[in-house]
């Protein structure tokens, strides 16, 4: 793990370099928030940090994690999501049920179940959110996106009559590509990234008027090369992307002023390797991404 302290998360300080924080046979990051992460070690679901009203959800139902997903704004950034929004009558929840898609405008609807349900005939397996918008993954390896129209990049795709902001539909330009179907998706901030099963990796997003991580980030998805490596994991922080390859080197880029990076460095243009050396045999398998925090998984 390295990065931002979070709520004393894990540690009372930001780690600019990667440090262990916890080791067993069976070890997964189930969730990564601003104020707290679920780890299930040993068939046992852990909290690390201060767990506000959506992690408590999550913590007690944990096949949740990747069907729920709930969206932030430019207004709440450093601050609780939950307390903010649940003031106002804002879509903040999504959640899949059966394959299908229902909304929710606060939590407390989510535990009662009283949600509208998105009228859409594909199966969706994985849901994810950032600060303006919602992505979903089908069963069939096609991306949808939704959400607000002021962060149009966000989206991936035009804004028109008939594939407004507002509904999920369909980004065009992940299907069909050279490598095969998305079969993974990670979002945060504002950018969301997409994996195809053949290793490649895309990108989208951004910010009117703040600078993107990636240089060429826009509202179309573009391919990610990093020394023409196929990349078998990818996860997106606030304002941070991990990239893992399939010689099992790790590569982040973005901004690291709480050490997210891991590399020690205030910013990163350019994708950079991080040196990481696992216990003998042992190599990374997963990457994840938290609000301003990085979290790689060995075996």
């Amino acid at each position: 793990m390295f990065g931002e302290k979070a709520q004393n998360q894990v540690f009372p300080d930001d780690l600019q370099t990667f440090q262990i924080f916890t080791q067993s046979d069976k070890l997964d990051i189930l969730w990564t928030g601003i104020t707290a992460n679920l780890v299930e070690e040993s068939g046992k679901i852990l909290v690390a940090g201060c767990a506000d009203e959506f992690v408590t959800i999550l913590f007690q139902n944990p096949a949740l994690c990747s069907s729920m997903a709930i969206a932030g704004n430019d207004k709440t950034v450093g601050r609780s999501i939950i307390d903010i929004l649940l003031k106002k009558n804002t879509l903040i929840g999504i959640a899949i049920e059966n394959g299908a898609l229902r909304t929710f405008d606060s939590l407390q609807n989510f535990r009662s179940g009283n949600g509208k349900l998105i009228e859409n005939c594909q199966k969706f397996t994985h849901v994810v959110a950032n600060q303006s918008s919602f992505t979903a993954l089908s069963s069939t390896g096609d991306v949808w996106t939704w959400g607000d129209p002021r962060y149009s990049a966000c989206l991936g795709r035009e804004i028109l009559c008939e594939s407004s902001a507002s509904i999920p539909c369909l980004v065009e330009s992940l299907s069909y590509l050279p490598t095969g179907p998305i079969k993974k998706i990670s979002s945060g901030g504002y950018m969301t990234a997409a994996l195809t099963e053949g290793n490649d990796m895309y990108v989208w997003g951004g910010h009117p008027g703040q600078p993107g991580i990636l240089d060429s980030l826009a509202s179309d998805p573009i391919p990610i090369n990093i020394e023409g490596a196929d990349i078998i994991d990818i996860a997106v922080g606030f304002d941070h992307i991990l990239a893992l390859t399939l010689e099992r080197r790790l590569y982040t880029i973005g901004f690291g002023h709480h050490g997210q990076l891991g590399v020690n460095s205030k910013q990163q243009c350019q994708w950079k390797e991080v040196m990481l050396f696992p216990k003998k045999g042992q190599h990374i398998i997963k990457v994840y991404a938290g609000y301003k925090t990085s979290f790689v998984v060995t075996r």
